[in-house]
């Protein structure tokens, strides 16, 4: 499937059956007063249902909201988008647009819904960073794969003390649950780290382990640009995670030992579980 939405536009969806060698005709999911709708993902169900998650900033600066909405018939359909998390201060980071979490900024990807579908448990979860207290924190909830109306109250992962953003998910054959985010809670919330978290019941409790073996600074590496600086900071917007039968996968954003501050590196890590 592919998927849009931008600033005042709806979300469409296409499929293809071939590959993506062709699509359908796209089908329009949101109308009304949902708009600016933002982060589209797809996930699917044991039965083929397609469930899709996305962000929505709510007309006139009244916040930022989250939505679902499924299809039963490979896309040809979609219930009513539902509103199922009303987020107290969504993670920011697009200078100069914005920037809401301590430090020298960089652009770097903030809130976003994150889907994963537990086939053992028939339930779907959603992943997603907020600033509740003090830091930003990854927050999870779900709901029954057959009423995708009624959701949980939203926890935060193993908060810890330093900010929390740029979260992936992915649930094994068993139903594990693997979660990644980035992490400045091993530095005195100065320095960003990747770390890995899962759960073998739901949810309900996690382990958390650091993944990255050192910490650096996003403010103080990026792209190429035409500024006094040299160079935009940048982290990047994408992480990714798979879950493995015995544990995960997962790649994101790192810096090199030298070339600072343009010497970004795709970095990947592969976590054992017992």
């Amino acid at each position: 499937m592919q998927f849009s939405g931008n600033v005042h536009s709806p979300v469409n969806i296409a499929w293809s059956d071939d590959g993506a060698q062709t699509f359908s005709s796209p089908v329009q999911i949101t109308s009304g007063t949902v708009r600016n709708n933002q982060d589209a993902r797809v996930v699917s169900g044991n039965d083929g249902t397609v469930y899709l998650t996305f962000d929505n900033g709510v007309q006139g600066g009244k916040g930022t909201v989250l939505y679902v909405s499924s299809s039963k018939d490979g896309g040809a359909t979609w219930s009513t988008p539902y509103q199922f998390v009303t987020l107290i201060n969504p993670v920011c980071t697009f200078p100069s647009y914005c920037f809401n979490i301590s430090g020298g900024a960089f652009r770097s990807g903030g809130t976003y819904p994150v889907p994963a579908y537990d086939s053992v448990r028939d339930r779907l979860y959603v992943i997603y960073p907020d600033i509740v207290g003090t830091y930003a924190q990854v927050y999870f909830t779900w709901a029954s794969a057959a009423d995708i109306t009624k959701w949980t109250t939203p926890a935060a992962i193993a908060p810890a003390n330093g900010d929390r953003f740029q979260n992936e998910m992915s649930v094994s054959p068993s139903g594990r649950i693997d979660v990644s985010f980035y992490d400045r809670s091993y530095s005195g919330n100065a320095l960003v780290d990747l770390t890995y978290a899962t759960s073998n019941d739901g949810g309900a409790t996690w382990a958390t382990k650091r993944v990255s073996s050192s910490s650096f600074d996003p403010a103080s590496w990026g792209v190429p640009s035409s500024a006094a600086s040299g160079f935009r900071p940048f982290l990047g917007d994408y992480n990714g995670i798979y879950s493995l039968v015995d544990g995960a996968g997962m790649t994101w954003t790192g810096v090199g030992s030298t070339g600072q501050p343009l010497n970004l590196e795709i970095d990947f890590a592969r976590t054992t579980v017992k």
